[in-house]
Parts: structure tokens; sequence; C-alpha cells
């Protein structure tokens, strides 16, 4: 499952920078359950909350969604966006619209 790949990233570089889920929701402003979710690939964060989480894991957005890994292995093309991105983003445009129409 392509979510699962933010998921899993999330919480491989979470670790291996030696930071808590705790800490993370704190720095990003939420709650540790919804660290937990992102981790376990029930939810996604909002395009806000994803830069906030690059910031504090000190990692691009690539490395993050797995971008550089996936050209290493050449699956896409130039310009095709793998399934889990183009769900992210079209997941924070239904959000951005919701916040502009209230």
């Amino acid at each position: 499952m392509e979510k699962m790949r933010f998921a899993e990233n999330l919480y491989k570089i979470r670790k291996m920078r030696c930071i808590s889920q705790k800490e993370v929701a704190e720095r990003v402003g939420v709650s540790q359950a919804v660290v937990s979710m992102w981790e376990n690939g029930s939810a996604l964060p909002t395009l806000e909350r994803f830069v906030a989480i690059t910031t504090v894991l000190k990692c691009s957005a690539d490395v993050l969604l797995g971008l550089e890994e996936r050209s290493e292995e050449g699956g896409k093309g130039e310009g095709e966006l793998p399934g889990y991105v183009r769900a992210f983003i079209r997941e924070a445009s239904d959000d951005f619209d919701k916040a502009g129409s209230k």
C-alpha cells in the first residue's frame, strides 16, 4: 500500500533521529495519537503539518515520501508521481478547499 510508504518513512526517520512521537506531536501542533495514526497509515497529515514534520525531522519531502528511493529504482518516469503522492496532494487540496470555504 503506497500510503504505508509515508507511514514507514515517518517512523524510520523519527527513530533514526531519536525523536519521540510526543516530541513530534508537540513541535508540529497535534496530539501524540495523531502522530501514531500517521505512522500506522490510518491518516495523512495536512500539507501544513507535512511541512512542519520535514522541519522537525530535518529531512526533505522527497525523503519522507520515498521519492528519492523511488527515482533510484527507476520505477516511475519523470513527471509521473506515485499514487500515494497524488493521494496526499488530493487530500491536502480538499483540506485547503474546506478551510477556505469557512
